[in-house]
């Protein structure tokens, strides 16, 4: 009997800390200033359900931040009709059901590239002329790169 309440008990050591403790007891935490270089706010976590909560809570907004970055770049429905039909009917000649069709397959293609290059806050503040057209380079040069692209597909 006793014999098996030492294997029970064995000691384990811990990959982050490098102790010997079975099971970690508390979880210190601190904040760090980079620019004075001094521990800004600490404490600590004792509680196993505080310490599961917190890091609970870091995933999930960890996670849902991700999916907000990496879905950001849908534009309004208003300005892709604007942009799409802009495209499609830039020639301003009567076009058959085949040549309509063809152009809007290349269209789409254009404006889903073109909208992963420049996000839709970027496209907004060039419409606005906010943005320094210089440094970037502007929707209109992007959509027609991706145009071309397109039709080569």
């Amino acid at each position: 009997m006793e014999n098996n309440k030492e294997v029970t008990e064995k000691k384990v050591k811990h990959k982050l800390c490098g102790c010997e403790k079975s099971v970690p007891e508390s979880l210190d935490m601190s904040f760090y200033c980079a620019q004075c270089k001094a521990n800004s706010k600490s404490f600590n976590l004792k509680s196993p359900f505080k310490i599961a909560a917190i890091l609970a809570i870091l995933g999930f907004t960890g996670s849902n931040f991700i999916e907000y970055a990496a879905t950001d770049n849908r534009y309004s429905i208003s300005a892709e009709y604007d942009l799409l039909n802009a495209c499609i009917n830039s020639s301003k000649k009567v076009q058959s059901k085949a040549q309509y069709q063809a152009k809007e397959k290349i269209c789409f293609c254009a404006l889903e590239d073109t909208m992963n290059e420049i996000s839709y806050i970027r496209y907004m503040l060039e419409k606005e002329d906010i943005l320094d057209k210089d440094k970037f380079d502007g929707f209109d040069n992007v959509m027609k790169k991706n145009t071309l692209e397109c039709k080569k597909a």
